[in-house]
């Protein structure tokens, strides 16, 4: 990907470097999980898919991912990010435990903020016209989360 030399200096002005093998922590845009975004022409894209692809000079291929060595989101020091498949990190995920298995959804899932009478009393909210914004806060979750209690793509075996 070629940048015009205004954005390559922006970007380049976001990689909090610090030597080779330490993490260079993106002082620039995240996500909610930590992970450098970027701002180019108008759109928020992944920051180190960009670094990826500049700094290897290669396109990544279609469905796979960047990811990290040293396990730090926010990590965009180009000696620690490498290709890979989503099914392959998705693996690796489980691997380390970051996921866990379905079998563990709902309460039984060790990483859950939210319990069964919150996903009722979230639904019933709703009903009563509760913003998403309002519930989000209310829970300490996102809105997206609380869309998708709603709209049953999250907790679906609550009724």
């Amino acid at each position: 990907m070629i940048l015009k030399t205004k954005d390559r200096r922006r970007f380049m002005d976001s990689l909090g470097s610090s030597g080779d093998e330490s993490c260079w922590v993106w002082e620039g845009t995240k996500n909610n999980s930590g992970y450098p975004l970027f701002s180019l022409q108008g759109e928020m894209v992944s920051a180190l898919r960009l670094l990826y692809q500049i700094y290897y000079e290669r396109k990544i291929p279609k469905n796979w991912v960047v990811s990290h060595i040293c396990e730090d989101n926010s990590c965009v020091n180009p000696n620690h990010i490498y290709i890979t498949t989503r099914s392959e990190r998705t693996r690796q995920a489980y691997q380390k435990r970051e996921l866990i298995p379905a079998s563990q959804r709902g309460e039984k899932n060790p990483n859950s903020k939210l319990c069964e009478q919150d996903i009722r009393a979230i639904r019933a909210a709703k009903e009563d016209g509760i913003t998403h914004q309002q519930l989000a806060k209310e829970y300490q979750v996102t809105k997206t989360t609380i869309s998708q209690i709603v709209n049953n793509k999250l907790w679906a075996h609550v009724t």
